[in-house]
């Protein structure tokens, strides 16, 4: 059962996931860098930089409501990523909106 929840909200999660990870990039662009860490990992443009990446690097630049908006993304976006089910509270908060 818990594979076929996680396939579930990876087929339903991961688009949105994507698709506000490329608007905050957009958003805060000239705020982001590729540093050696990133580097090492094969990033060369900010386009590549991952939702968890994307929190350290935005921690100071974000009001305290978006900072943890983009924790919850982050999280769901690993959990997902890890054959994990996200936490229902993450699910459902991306699907009403309010992260």
């Amino acid at each position: 059962m818990p594979r076929r929840v996680w396939r579930a909200q990876l087929a339903t999660f991961f688009p949105t996931l994507e698709e506000a990870r490329l608007a905050l990039i957009d958003r805060h662009r000239p705020r982001l860098r590729i540093d050696d860490h990133l580097r090492a990992l094969g990033a060369t443009s900010v386009e590549e930089i991952e939702l968890g990446a994307l929190c350290h690097q935005l921690r100071k630049a974000l009001d305290r409501r978006e900072a943890a908006r983009l924790e919850i993304l982050a999280r769901l976006r690993n959990r997902l990523a890890h054959r994990q089910p996200g936490a229902p509270e993450a699910c459902l908060s991306l699907l009403a909106g309010s992260t």
